[in-house]
């Protein structure tokens, strides 16, 4: 099993998700105010739980990295969702 480890692969990773942001959801919104009031949220599920703690803590810190470098507003938004969470979102 390979985690990302970097910024970088984080970045790669979740460039495509960017770009249909980008297009879908930045592209129709008229004004700075309106994109400014977009919050994008990551939560993990069964595979981040299985991780060791500081892993899953350094990745998404990770996330939260990559997020705010593409103008995305992330502040604490990441984490990971318990199984019951996990169960009543599904």
């Amino acid at each position: 099993m390979h985690t990302l480890q970097s910024v970088s692969e984080i970045k790669e990773y979740f460039e495509d998700f960017f770009i249909q942001a980008k297009l879908n959801i930045f592209g129709k919104l008229e004004s700075s105010l309106e994109k400014a009031n977009i919050f994008v949220y990551l939560w993990g599920t069964g595979g981040i739980r299985s991780l060791p703690r500081e892993v899953s803590k350094s990745l998404l810190e990770k996330v939260e990295i990559v997020f705010r470098q593409a103008g995305l507003n992330c502040l604490n938004c990441t984490g990971i969702l318990s199984g019951k969470m996990e169960g009543a979102y599904s």
